[in-house]
Formats: C-alpha cells, structure tokens, sequence
C-alpha cells in the first residue's frame, strides 16, 4: 500500500491512501474519496465478469471437473463484489444478477457433489470392491449431469449478466458522488460478512454436520470479500487469508465425507446416487473418517475468531 497522501489517480487500487491523507475539512468525506471508490469497484466488477466469462466457455467446451469447479470459484468470487455493491446501493439490477448466479451455483451443485464422490472413491477402489462398483454407477450418473450443466452453461446469457452489472455500477457512481462517508459502506459490508461468520460459529453443532457446512460458506464468502478489499484495509491480510483458507479447507473435508455418507444413504432408500446395499462396514468406515475429521476440526475452532484483528480496519 502506498503512504497516505499519496496521490491515487494511476488507478491501481488503493482506495485508502488518498482518505488518510488529511484534505477533508472537518464533518466532511475526504476529497475524491468516493470517485475512488467507484473507480476500484468498477475495476474489480469487470475483472470478476472477464474471469467468470472465461470459466463459462471452458465449461461448455467440456464440463470436466477441474473446470466445474473454477466457474463455482469465479461465480462466488462475483456474488463476493456484488454483496459490497449492494451496501452501497440497493439496485434491482444488481440483486436480479446475484440470483441468477445463486441460481448457477444451486444447479451445479448435484454434479460437483458426484465430482467429490468420485475423487475419494478413486483412493478407495484401489483396495475396496465396494468402491470399486460404486465408482461404476457414479460414472454413468456423471455423464447425465454432466451432460445437464452443460445445457445450462450453454444457455447463460453473457452479455445480460454483464449489461445487468452496468446498470448496478451506473447508479452506484451516482450515490457515491453524494455520498458523505462511503468507507463506511464498504465497512459495513465486511462487518456484516464477518458478523455472519460469528453467529454460524456461535451455532456449533459437532452432531450436526450442517452446522459446520453453513459455517463454512459463510468463512468461504467473508474470506472472498477480504481478498477483494484488500488494497483498502488498513494492514496486511495475507496471514488473515492464510488461516481462513486453513480453516476452510478443514471444513470441506469435513463436507466431503459428509456428502458420501449422505450419497451412500440415498442408495440404500433407492434414490439420488445408488450406493450398493451391502457391506453396512463400508458405511462405517466413511462415518469414522468423518467423525475423525470433525474432532480435528474442533481443536482447532475456538480460535476462529481472532483471525480478523480490530486493526485490519479501513
């Protein structure tokens, strides 16, 4: 980050130096604040609409799963900006964007939960005949969802998703030239977002697997915010980032053996992803692996909290 009072008018994302440089007069929003404001959020808006293009057409030239998950990733990484967007101006646009992203993400989801099955199954079929004709139906199954995601990618309407964000940057423009304060938007966005974080963590449940899911998205879409935020907060995040990736990706193992032991109990009731009916053993071993996984995780939980320090403020 650049010292404070240093011009910012070359555009390259630092938002903050120019508010702390000390040219506001008293009761009044720093000069230039906003228009720098609307500047960086602009730039960020068509970085994410240029990277989630990108994923689509990789995904409708063939929907494999390296590529599934990378539009996912560019498609939360948009909802991450919109969710700024939106505390500074409520715009039906920008709300009419977000759901037909949520929409995406909520499609794809059955065929990035076979995408999780079928990587821990390739471990395990090694050794495990169980697994080994489990892996056989998921294959047929991949194909017919597969098959699905791409239709729908197919049928995204590019160039509405982008003039939809237009519409949303246009009126925001508008309101940060009258706004008085609007760092404290883009504070209030990151507060919201971590506050989601604290209630999920405070709803803990080491029965509930769910629990620790819905902690987990929320620690997915505050740590999304933070990277976008960062030229603006006052200090380094890249330990803060560090350890919300960790705790991430301990969650999301949790939900890969939780999405197989829910995938193997839908095949015994004969619906969703068909699971052999026998040896229950096999069952038992998922269960195992995934208490296992919430154990580690639950040393470690209490401390979630601190990673977001009062002096990372803008």
């Amino acid at each position: 980050m650049k010292p404070a009072g240093q011009n910012c008018a070359s555009g390259r994302g630092d938002v903050v130096s120019h508010a702390r440089s000390g040219e506001a007069q008293p009761g009044r929003p720093p000069v230039g604040f906003g228009l720098e404001l609307s500047g960086f959020l602009a730039r960020a808006a068509r970085k994410r609409w240029a990277r989630y293009r990108r994923q689509v057409e990789r995904c409708a030239e063939e929907c494999e799963p390296a590529a599934v998950h990378q539009w996912r990733v560019a498609a939360r990484r948009w909802i991450a900006l919109l969710d700024v967007l939106e505390e500074i101006q409520e715009e039906k646009a920008l709300r009419d964007l977000q759901q037909r992203l949520k929409q995406q993400l909520k499609q794809s989801s059955p065929l990035r939960d076979v995408h999780v099955l079928r990587d821990q199954l390739e471990r395990w079929a090694r050794r495990d005949e169980t697994a080994r004709q489990w892996r056989e139906r998921l294959a047929r199954i991949e194909a017919r969802q597969a098959a699905d995601v791409t239709r729908q990618i197919r049928r995204i309407k590019i160039d509405r998703l982008r003039e939809l964000q237009r519409e949303g940057l246009k009126a925001m423009r508008r309101d940060l030239r009258q706004c008085r304060r609007p760092e404290k938007r883009m504070r209030r966005a990151v507060t919201r977002a971590f506050g989601r974080v604290k209630e999920r963590h405070g709803r803990l449940d080491p029965s509930d697997p769910r629990t620790i899911h819905r902690l987990r998205v929320a620690i997915k879409r505050f740590r999304y915010l933070v990277e976008l935020l960062a030229p603006a907060l006052a200090g380094s995040v890249s330990d803060c980032l560090r350890q919300l990736r960790r705790y991430q990706e301990q969650m999301g193992r949790i939900q890969d053996w939780q999405v197989m032991l829910s995938a193997w109990d839908a095949g015994q009731r004969g619906r969703s992803v068909p699971a052999p009916r026998n040896p229950h053993p096999f069952r038992a071993a998922i269960e195992q692996r995934l208490r296992s996984s919430i154990r580690r995780f639950l040393k470690t939980a209490p401390q979630m909290l601190s990673v977001w320090p009062p002096e990372l403020a803008l």
